[in-house]
């Protein structure tokens, strides 16, 4: 069975933490008012972090979009 090494897991839990922030805050906010840098402290990570998971506040929305959409089963095949 594949486990995958602390390091991995720690990568898998900050990016979780990142879109959990980033999807709060585009609820709260809306995306035109939610900045980054929020994202970034309610996720209790850096701004470069953040940048470095994603290039751009719109692909946050996308990807915060995607899993949800496949959350709920409703992605046709890719």
């Amino acid at each position: 069975m594949f486990r995958m090494s602390l390091r991995d897991e720690q990568k898998r839990a900050k990016r979780t933490r990142i879109l959990a922030a980033a999807e709060h805050q585009f609820a709260t906010l809306g995306f035109e008012a939610a900045t980054v840098r929020a994202i970034a402290k309610e996720a209790g990570v850096g701004l470069g972090t953040v940048l470095l998971y994603f290039e751009s506040k719109h692909a946050l929305l996308l990807e915060v979009w995607r899993e949800r959409v496949l959350a709920r089963g409703l992605a046709g095949p890719e």
